[in-house]
């Protein structure tokens, strides 16, 4: 590992360094993007801290409890948590927190790919313990594929079981349910804009379109699935 805890500029990759507690003893992780899709990744990490933090400006990260003198904590995972038949999520929280402190939350929308399980996907993990080593709460979570044959309005459900879910166990997460920031990727986009604003908007603080389409129409055009709900 290089000996400075800075962010490291190559000619083709930029690597972000994320400090974490594994058996006593300092480890890295290191997320490999290209460098436009690192920068862009670190600024939408800040702008969502922006926005979910902006009423609560007295607990900036860098004086909450736990942070080292970059803002930075440690990171612990709960994997492969149910939250409905078949489905489950994997929750990135802030390692080191006071007992009255709640984090705010990220969903991670995935897209559509032909594979079984995408919340443990390389860039879902990177994503989740960036954001928890901020003091953000993170949640990537399996939901049921378009490209499958799944409606529309069932993979919508989905996301609500998911969302709530965590609702209802915030106080055991440690999360602040009225703190949420949705974040779709790719084909997910469509359905985290339609969750966060029809489904508890209230508390969302802040919504994410991550290279992806804002309709079902073009999901649907692009994928050969035609329907009505579109």
């Amino acid at each position: 590992s290089p000996g400075t805890e800075e962010d490291q500029p190559y000619d083709k990759f930029t690597i972000r360094k994320i400090s974490c507690q594994k058996n006593k003893r300092k480890h890295y992780r290191y997320i490999n993007y290209s460098e436009k899709c690192c920068h862009d990744l670190i600024c939408i990490v800040l702008r969502i801290r922006k926005n979910i933090y902006k009423h609560n400006q007295d607990q900036s990260d860098q004086n909450r409890h736990g942070a080292d003198e970059k803002g930075n904590r440690d990171v612990r995972v709960m994997r492969n948590i149910e939250y409905c038949s078949a489905l489950a999520f994997d929750l990135f929280l802030p390692g080191v927190r006071s007992p009255e402190e709640r984090s705010p939350v990220v969903f991670l929308v995935h897209g559509e790919a032909p594979i079984q399980s995408l919340k443990g996907a390389g860039q879902f993990i990177s994503i989740g313990e960036t954001l928890a080593s901020k003091g953000i709460a993170a949640v990537s979570f399996d939901r049921r594929k378009r490209i499958d044959g799944v409606p529309i309005h069932e993979i919508l459900s989905d996301i609500a079981a998911c969302r709530d879910f965590v609702g209802e166990h915030a106080e055991e997460y440690g999360i602040d349910s009225g703190r949420t920031a949705v974040w779709g990727f790719s084909a997910g986009v469509p359905f985290a804009l339609y969750s966060g604003l029809h489904h508890d908007p209230e508390g969302v603080r802040c919504l994410v379109c991550y290279y992806g389409f804002g309709d079902f129409a073009s999901l649907d055009s692009l994928i050969g699935k035609e329907s009505g709900e579109a």
